[in-house]
């Protein structure tokens, strides 16, 4: 109860949908983390390195770090990765007769 008496519904509206909007942005948040997670296992995978390590090293830097450090790892996996994923090498070696 406030000093000028009980609030109204429309007074406390604001807050249901700042409410709302909050666990829209959390909910969208995790579902880019996991999109990205996702893709990073198969993109590793693909390019012989260990998908699950890089996962954890996401998961865990996103634990400790926020936000940040799950771009940090991000950056760190883009910059280290191969150049072609091993497939399209074995291909291209393949096709070119050796």
């Amino acid at each position: 109860m406030s000093l000028f008496g009980a609030a109204t519904p429309f007074q406390l509206e604001w807050l249901g949908a700042f409410w709302v909007t909050i666990c829209l942005v959390i909910v969208a948040s995790l579902v880019v983390f996991i999109l990205v997670a996702v893709w990073l296992y198969g993109d590793a995978e693909r390019r012989g390195m260990n998908g699950l390590l890089w996962v954890l090293l996401l998961i865990l830097a996103s634990l400790f770090f926020a936000f940040v450090g799950g771009i940090i790892v991000l950056f760190i996996y883009l910059i280290l990765r191969g150049e072609r994923p091993v497939g399209a090498m074995r291909a291209r070696w393949l096709r070119s007769g050796r």
